[in-house]
C-alpha cells in the first residue's frame, strides 16, 4: 500500500540514499534527500490540545505539510490486527489497509518555518490540534509524495493490565482522579482472536486463560494479550 512503514507512535519517512550518475540542481538534491519524523504523545484527556512534533531536514524554504485526521471506527478490528504491541501500523499483518476502518474527520495545512544555510535546511516545529470528540485517531502527515503517520487517544479512562500464564487482570480507572470505574466493557484478544469479554466491578475484571488459549498463543506467536475497554465514547487499549 505504502512505500514505507508508518506507525502511530513514531512516523519516519526517508529519502532514497542511492545516488544516480546524472546531476541535480541544489533544490533537486534537497527534495531527493528530504526526510522527516513525526511523533506525539499517545494519550490526551477530553478538552486537551494535541501536540504533533515534526523534525525535517533537507527541506525547501516555504515547505507546506498537509495533515489529515482519521477517527478509528472499528476499534477491535484495527488494534487486533497490529503487528506489534509497541507501535501501530496502518498496514496490518495480513496487508490490509487499516485506514479502511477509519473515517476522515478533519484536515489542515501548515507552512513550516525553515532555518539553516544554503547547503542544509531544517525545521523543528510543534503543531497543535484541538480534537472535537473523544476516540482513537490517526494523523496522516504528508509532504508531496512522502507520508508519515502518528496517532493518539482522547479519553478519560485508562486500563492497567496484569497477565500470567493462567489469567488476565484488568483494572480500569479515571485518568484524572485515579478512581476505579464500574461497568467498563472489556474485550480480551490474542492477536485477532477474541477470547472473552466482561464488565468491570470496582474497576476490576478477572479473565481466566484456558489451555486452548495458551496453545493458540504459542501456535500464532502471540507474545502479549490485548485488552480493549469501552464506556460510552471513552476507550482504553492495553
Amino acid at each position: 500500500m505504502f512505500n514505507t512503514v508508518k506507525t502511530l507512535v513514531l512516523g519516519i519517512v526517508t529519502g532514497m540514499l542511492l545516488y544516480p550518475s546524472f546531476s541535480f540542481a541544489q533544490n533537486d538534491w534537497d527534495e531527493y534527500n528530504m526526510s522527516y519524523t513525526v511523533y506525539t504523545n499517545n494519550m490526551y484527556s477530553s478538552g486537551d490540545e494535541v501536540t504533533v512534533n515534526i523534525y525535517a531536514y533537507y527541506l525547501k524554504k516555504g515547505a507546506q505539510f498537509d495533515f489529515k485526521v482519521y477517527k478509528i471506527n472499528d476499534i477491535e478490528g484495527f488494534f487486533s490486527r497490529q503487528t506489534s504491541n509497541y507501535s501501530i501500523d496502518v498496514l496490518s499483518k495480513d496487508s490490509i489497509n487499516l485506514l479502511s476502518m477509519c473515517t476522515e474527520v478533519d484536515n489542515f495545512s501548515k507552512r513550516m518555518k525553515v532555518e539553516g544555510s544554503s547547503d542544509y535546511y531544517y525545521s523543528y516545529e510543534t503543531v497543535t490540534y484541538k480534537p472535537k470528540q473523544k476516540g482513537a485517531f490517526v494523523i496522516r502527515v504528508s509532504y508531496k509524495n512522502k507520508v508519515a503517520y502518528t496517532g493518539f487517544f482522547v479519553t478519560d479512562i485508562g486500563t492497567i493490565t496484569e497477565a500470567s500464564n493462567n489469567a488476565l487482570l484488568a483494572y480500569t480507572v479515571d485518568r484524572k482522579t485515579g478512581e476505579p470505574i464500574n461497568d467498563v466493557e472489556l474485550g480480551f484478544f490474542l492477536g485477532q482472536k477474541k477470547i472473552g469479554e466482561g464488565r468491570t466491578l470496582g474497576g476490576l475484571f478477572y479473565k481466566a486463560l484456558e489451555n486452548v488459549d495458551r496453545e493458540y498463543a504459542a501456535a500464532n506467536e502471540v507474545a502479549y494479550p490485548l485488552i480493549i475497554g469501552r464506556k460510552g465514547d471513552d476507550i482504553a487499549v492495553s
